[in-house]
C-alpha cells in the first residue's frame, strides 16, 4: 500500500513500448527484462503487456488529468439542466453508453472470478 508522500518511478514511454515489444516478439522472460532495462518490478511489465493487447499503442498515452467538464460531459455530478432537448438527448445517450460499458465490464469481471474459483478448487482436489 502507498505511504504518504510516497513517491513512484515512472517509465517514458519509449522505453516501455521497447520493452513489450521485446517480450512479445521474442518472449524474453519478465525477470530478465526487469534486470535488462532497469525496471524496478516485473509486475510493471506485466500490466504494461496486458494494457498494450488490450488497448494497442494508446496504452501509452497518460491521461491522468485530462478528464475536465470540457472534455467529458460525463465529468463530475450528474447533469440536471440542460439548454435545448438536443444537448439533453447527447448527454442521456453519453450515459446509457457508459453504464452498458460498465455492465459489460462486470460480467467479464465476474466470468474472470467464477473460472478463477473453479481452477482453485481442481487445485485443492488434486
Amino acid at each position: 500500500m502507498a505511504t504518504k508522500g510516497q513517491k513512484f518511478k515512472h517509465y517514458p514511454d519509449d522505453l516501455k513500448r521497447q520493452v513489450v515489444k521485446e517480450r512479445l516478439e521474442k518472449g524474453t522472460a519478465f525477470l530478465e527484462l526487469a534486470y535488462r532495462y532497469g525496471i524496478s518490478s516485473q509486475e510493471s511489465i506485466m500490466q504494461w503487456v496486458k494494457n498494450y493487447q488490450r488497448h494497442g499503442d494508446a496504452a501509452f498515452v497518460d491521461k491522468r488529468g485530462t478528464a475536465t467538464a470540457d472534455t467529458s460531459a460525463l465529468k463530475g455530478r450528474p447533469r440536471k439542466f440542460f439548454s435545448n432537448e438536443e444537448e439533453k438527448k447527447q448527454y442521456l445517450a453519453l450515459v446509457e453508453e457508459r453504464n452498458k460499458k460498465r455492465a459489460l465490464e462486470k460480467r467479464r469481471l465476474a466470468r474472470v472470478r467464477k473460472r478463477r474459483a473453479e481452477r482453485k478448487a481442481l487445485e485443492e482436489k488434486a
